[in-house]
């Protein structure tokens, strides 16, 4: 998959069932052990990393997965911004 290939809807269809398998199926088994870490998830296999540094959890998970698309979560937040700069803790949603 490149993300250049998928329309806007078809992206955000992606990006919507990546999310809800985080929510689902992921965030049980790494919340609150890595709260605060940041998860790099590839939107296609649904395989990902974590680490404290989003740069290694990205290379790590581009290593294994070439070609991946990530997905960025921050364990136990949520972005505030389109642009993954801010987060605030999901109990405070």
């Amino acid at each position: 998959m490149s993300i250049d290939q998928l329309t806007e809807q078809e992206l955000d269809e992606v990006v919507g069932k990546a999310q809800a398998h985080y929510r689902e199926k992921i965030r049980p088994l790494v919340y609150p052990k890595h709260k605060g870490r940041m998860l790099v998830m590839d939107v296609e296999s649904l395989d990902y990393e974590i680490d404290v540094r989003l740069s290694a959890a990205i290379e790590r998970l581009q290593n294994r997965r070439p070609g991946a698309v990530p997905l960025i979560n921050k364990v136990g937040y949520k972005p505030i911004s389109r642009y993954l700069t801010d987060w605030v803790p999901e109990e405070e949603c």
